[in-house]
This record gives C-alpha cells, structure tokens and sequence, in this order.
C-alpha cells in the first residue's frame, strides 16, 4: 500500500508542475493584457489548486504510513542531525502545507476581487508563491 502511494505522489507532481505552470503563465497573460477572466483562466487554477490539494493529502498519508518517518519520529534528535531525515520529516512537510495555503489563499482571493486586473494578481502572487515553494 506505502507504494503505491509513493508511485501516485510521484506521477502527480507533474500535474502541479505542469497546472502551476499553466495557471501562473496565463495569470501573467491576463494581467499584462488586461484582459477578462476567462473559463481557460478557471479551469488552470482549479487544476492547480486541487492537484496541490490531493497532492498534500497523498503526502499527509505518506507521512503516517513511512517507515522512515516513524523512524525519524523515533529519535527526532538524530533526526535533526541528518539532513535527509531533516528534510523529509520538518522541511519538506512544512514547506508543502505553506505551498498548498498559498495556492488556495491565491485562488480565494482572485475569486472574490472585483477588478478584472485584480484577479489576475492576486492568483499570479498566490500561485507564484506556492509554486514557489513547491520548487
């Protein structure tokens, strides 16, 4: 079951590459160009946000279910002093909850505004940071 969990996490972070990617180019798009905010705007932060979000959730199952968690959760001492454990156990786990809020803190925010070029800024900083962070 732990792998076929990590074959899932692993397959899907292309689908946040690629649905962040698209989102925050056409987020750029639309605010360099002032433009309104269209179905294909809609349709990338929605693709963005919710593969951010299953992807959070597979991770949060991937923590409980790691040997090397466990391990690590063990002796959080020694792990702390191993940088691969360090990552994995504190890093990247608080890095990719911060990510995921700043997607949807994106996508919250531009859904509400009511100026066509506020809607695409407030994605573009959203998403731009989560992507960010992600990376």
């Amino acid at each position: 079951m732990y792998e076929f969990f990590i074959v899932l996490h692993s397959w899907l972070r292309w689908v946040v590459v690629f649905g962040g990617l698209t989102a925050i180019v056409l987020a750029s798009q639309g605010l360099m160009a002032g433009t309104e905010y269209r179905k294909p705007h809609k349709i990338s932060s929605i693709v963005f946000l919710a593969s951010t979000h299953t992807m959070l959730i597979l991770g949060l199952v991937l923590f409980f279910l790691s040997p090397t968690i466990d391990a690590a959760l063990a002796d959080m001492g020694a792990a702390m002093k191993t940088k691969a454990l360090r990552f994995w156990v504190v890093e990247h786990t608080t890095l990719m909850v911060l990510a995921a809020i700043a997607v949807t803190v994106g996508y919250s925010t531009a859904k509400r505004a009511e100026l066509r070029i506020a809607t695409h800024k407030r994605s573009l900083n959203g998403f731009g940071l989560g992507f960010g962070l992600i990376v």
